[in-house]
């Protein structure tokens, strides 16, 4: 039970640590994003890691689909874009 209690103790206290990171988002505020039926990427920067980028994509991709937006090739009603960047830091 001490083991349990122990490991329970470590994990909360250690998980806000796996979710610190930050997010910045923007968009027009006068917006209404309720007319907008399809969307297309703005050519950007690749991410450098290829699998971070696949794993950004299709959660765009997902999530569009659930607010009913359909990706398209040209004519988007709206241009999505996103930047990644990462820091490496250490306590030596």
């Amino acid at each position: 039970m001490k083991n349990y209690a122990l490991v329970l103790c470590l994990g909360l206290a250690l998980a806000p640590a796996a979710f610190a990171q930050k997010v910045e988002v923007d968009w027009d505020h006068q917006a209404d994003f309720s007319s907008y039926k399809t969307y297309q990427y703005a050519k950007t920067t690749p991410v450098e890691n290829p699998l971070m980028d696949q794993r950004i994509v299709a959660a765009l991709e997902s999530e569009m689909g659930k607010k009913g937006l359909t990706k398209v090739d040209s004519n988007p009603d709206m241009v999505v874009t996103y930047t990644t960047s990462h820091k490496t830091s250490s306590d030596d």
